[in-house]
């Protein structure tokens, strides 16, 4: 892995968890289309995933008292439910129809965050199953490439009330995850010496990320800066697809 690749690699994450420190989520499914076209899918998802399981100890050990517990058992066991599934499909499946199915899951979640916005949740307290649905395919998601928080925050919007918590609970859920699947990686040997050594030059980067994302919060137009967000992440998947 040479010092161009290691550097993009570190922008994107950079940026990446600027992102997340912002919107409290997307740090991942920004980050991982473009770092698997800089340094490729199978060494980029073990390395992201050990990098976001660091990165989420550090607001849980800072803020755990906040974490909503039932939430949080609710999510972690309909995700892990689901992970086994993406896990055998990343598993058995080449490079391509993984990039192919990673770009066109990046599409949906840009077309998503852009055009569908759900208007009863300020009204509608109840959680019905199709929420559930969406944590059981969070977990398939996130089993195949470590990025199923887009469906899993689809419950959190609606279980979790207390912003504080909100995040907090969402760390919890990122580290339980990722630490189960950087310790199947490094068993199964996916957690090669390139994509260890990925993860500690990207692990400082993600660190001032999420510090420098703290105190630009206040000043953002958090609306805006997510509309310019999910047009990136649309282009990004459209390259994904085509590359």
């Amino acid at each position: 892995m040479d010092t161009i690749h290691t550097l993009g690699f570190c922008g994107v994450m950079l940026l990446a968890y600027l992102i997340e420190a912002t919107l409290g989520f997307g740090g991942t499914v920004t980050a991982l289309p473009l770092c698997s076209m800089i340094v490729g899918i199978h060494i980029a998802i073990p390395a992201i995933t050990a990098i976001v399981c660091a990165a989420a100890l550090m607001i849980l050990v800072h803020d755990r008292a906040y974490v909503e517990k039932r939430a949080y058992t609710v999510m972690f066991l309909l995700m892990v439910l689901g992970m086994p599934i993406g896990m055998a499909a990343y598993s058995c499946l080449p490079e391509r129809p993984l990039k192919l199915a990673l770009g066109i899951f990046t599409i949906l979640v840009a077309l998503k965050g852009l055009f569908w916005h759900d208007r009863r949740k300020k009204t509608e307290k109840r959680i019905g199953f199709r929420y559930y649905v969406c944590l059981f395919l969070g977990g398939v998601i996130h089993g195949a490439f470590s990025c199923g928080g887009v469906l899993a925050v689809i419950y959190a919007n609606r279980a979790i009330t207390d912003k504080r918590s909100y995040r907090v609970t969402l760390s919890a859920i990122w580290f339980s995850l990722n630490l189960l699947l950087t310790l199947k990686n490094i068993v199964t040997g996916s957690m090669t010496l390139p994509a260890a050594r990925l993860s500690v030059c990207g692990l400082p980067f993600v660190a001032a990320a999420v510090m420098a994302g703290n105190r630009m919060i206040s000043r953002l137009n958090t609306k805006t800066f997510g509309t310019v967000v999910y047009v990136m992440l649309l282009v990004s998947g459209c390259l994904q697809v085509l590359r």
